[in-house]
């Protein structure tokens, strides 16, 4: 059986700053980038999303180098949206997704399956 893979952060999600760590984490490494103003709540559940994302991609892929989420946010007739850009490297090749969702957590399921998506093509 696999064992599950671990969520790790580059940044800070409230300070948006690096994190320097001292051992070096196993698995891929999963950055997050541009969440400054996510909560406790939604980092939770965006632990999980990611998590059983890794599980499949990693049934999928040889050797997951890096996951990035980048989050931006979209203004405009009186809608707060997002845009999620999701780039995930393996074995050197980089797949790469775009969503625009006004729901953050449901943007961030879409643009990783999305780049499940990309993988089994």
């Amino acid at each position: 059986m696999k064992e599950t893979p671990q969520v790790g952060y580059t940044y800070d999600l409230l300070e948006n700053k690096p994190i320097v760590e001292d051992t070096p984490m196993e698995g891929p490494q999963v950055e997050f980038a541009g969440f400054n103003e996510v909560n406790a709540t939604q980092r939770d559940a965006m632990d999980k999303i990611v998590s059983n994302h890794l599980k499949r991609l990693s049934s999928r892929c040889q050797r997951i180098e890096t996951i990035r989420v980048t989050m931006k946010g979209v203004h405009g007739h009186n809608q707060k949206k997002v845009e999620l850009h999701g780039k995930l490297v393996e074995n050197g090749k980089n797949y790469t997704s775009e969503v625009v969702h006004h729901d953050l957590l449901v943007g961030l399921d879409l643009a990783l399956r999305k780049l499940e998506h990309a993988i089994a093509k």
